[in-house]
């Protein structure tokens, strides 16, 4: 393979989104619960920054370690428990501090309908074809 054709694929490579889904900005109140660092139980009230089908970002002041598996309930605006009320378990893949909170990308462990919400599809039809 020449130098140049390499570089193509990789470039092609670096620019395609590894999503598993299409980001959607939308704002859920959620109770976090999982345990710290220490092995003590927390729970915490937060809200999604943005969701996809497979996880979510979310800020959260408690300390999370990327692997850390945690469970994620959704609350109605008043704090409330959302329908049945169950809980979903979610992985922290990645994490970061902003504004003195670390925000935190979770994954979800199983394939169950958990946002309640339509999702489009990850790699819309081009028109072109």
């Amino acid at each position: 393979m020449d130098p140049a054709t390499e570089w193509e694929a990789l470039s092609r490579e670096v620019s395609r989104d590894r999503r598993r889904g299409k980001r959607v900005n939308l704002r859920f109140v959620i109770e976090v619960s999982g345990f710290n660092r220490f092995g003590l139980l927390f729970a915490e009230t937060t809200e999604t920054d943005n969701i996809s089908e497979s996880g979510c970002r979310f800020k959260l002041k408690e300390l999370a370690s990327c692997g850390d598996v945690i469970a994620i309930k959704l609350l109605t605006h008043r704090g409330k428990e959302h329908g049945a009320g169950r809980a979903e378990l979610f992985q922290i893949v990645w994490r970061g501090k902003e504004e003195g909170n670390w925000v935190v990308g979770a994954l979800k462990l199983r394939d169950d309908k958990f946002w309640e919400v339509h999702f489009p599809p990850r790699n819309p039809p081009d028109s072109s074809e």
